[in-house]
Parts: structure tokens; sequence; C-alpha cells
């Protein structure tokens, strides 16, 4: 299931981030830090787009001061659960038309809970 997945690669996700906090508690410096220890700080940022992690000590640093600008991974899986609890109920709202009196359509469930 696609949750599943989803959940898997966060779990994965977080223990790279974690790792990473560890080589950053014991090395202040990119030049100071290992080809191994490089890899494990450049990983949670790296993207599938952004095709293998480099192997040299001068490409890691490089994509590190690349990558660290990026944003964290999201991982939000509600929409995907709501709508797998939909589906296994059948999708009890198929047969309701939301017509809103006030035009806003935008929050139909709202508007059955109103009535």
């Amino acid at each position: 299931m696609l949750v599943e997945k989803i959940r898997k690669e966060e779990r994965i996700y977080n223990e790279n981030v974690k790792k990473a906090q560890e080589v950053f508690a014991t090395k202040q410096t990119l030049q100071s830090m290992t080809i191994q220890e490089l890899t494990l700080i450049c990983k949670p940022l790296k993207r599938e787009s952004d095709g293998k992690m480099p192997k040299k000590k001068e490409s890691l640093i490089q994509k590190h001061k690349d990558w660290s600008g990026r944003p964290a991974l999201s991982f939000d899986v509600s929409h995907l659960v709501m709508e797998s609890e939909c589906d296994e109920t059948n999708n009890i709202y198929d047969d309701v038309e939301f017509n809103s009196p006030t035009g806003n359509d935008d929050h139909p469930i709202n508007e059955i809970a109103s009535v």
C-alpha cells in the first residue's frame, strides 16, 4: 500500500537525519569529515532527481553546499489515509449533492454537519 511505503521512507529518512546529526556533533567542518561522513550528511538532503551520490570528497562538499538550503521532505499521508478510508466505505458521499446556500462549496463536509 502507498501509505506503508511512504511511512517506510519516512523512517529511513529520519534515521539518515539522525546519523547526519551525529556526524555534525563530532565534526565541525566539512573539510574535517571523511568521505563516509560526508555521504552520511548528504544522504538526507539528496533527492531521486539528483542522480548518483558523488564518491569524491570535493564533490560531496559541493553537493552539501548546493543541497543544504533545501526544505525537509514531507511525508504527510493524511490525504491518502482519508482517501483509502473513503474507498473502504464505498465513498459514502457519492450520492450527496453539495449545494451551498452561501456559494462556498470549498467545505462540503461542513455543509452536511450544519444541516
